[in-house]
């Protein structure tokens, strides 16, 4: 059982509420494909690509019983390697916005091809703000 499964488990137990930010889907700082490593202490972090971050099932299959105690769930960038701001929103955006589909709606009503096309504004509107972020270039039509 791995450690995601297992927190869910403890914290059910314990009556505790939850707030799921596991590293394979929500570490922001983890590059987004292979050889996206600027930063100056990469340990050898895994690959956490846009799909992969809208992929994310917060309920982890579990009944509705199991899981009543999952409140949300939280993108984390750890920002001691990182430089500066537009780094941050670079390795934030736009998995950030995967992220958020994946709280907020239920697998069955996710659908990948529908996101890019709802994902291409947004990024429009990022820009307008003057927020920079990582073009998608793999995903592009």
């Amino acid at each position: 059982m791995g450690l995601t499964p297992k927190c869910i488990e403890l914290t059910a137990k314990n009556n505790h509420p939850l707030i799921l930010a596991p590293g394979e889907f929500c570490y922001l700082d983890y590059p987004q494909y292979k050889n996206d490593l600027p930063e100056f202490n990469n340990w050898g972090m895994p690959v956490t690509t846009l799909e992969k971050t809208y992929q994310f099932d917060p309920t982890y299959n579990l009944p509705e019983n199991e899981r009543q105690h999952i409140i949300g769930v939280m993108g984390t960038l750890w920002g001691e390697a990182i430089q500066d701001i537009n780094r941050v929103n670079y390795m934030t955006w736009p998995r950030g916005l995967a992220l958020a589909e994946a709280g907020w709606t239920k697998m069955k009503y996710r659908n990948w091809n529908s996101f890019l096309q709802r994902m291409y504004p947004n990024l429009s509107e990022l820009m307008k703000a003057g927020v920079s972020f990582r073009v998608p270039f793999e995903v592009a039509p």
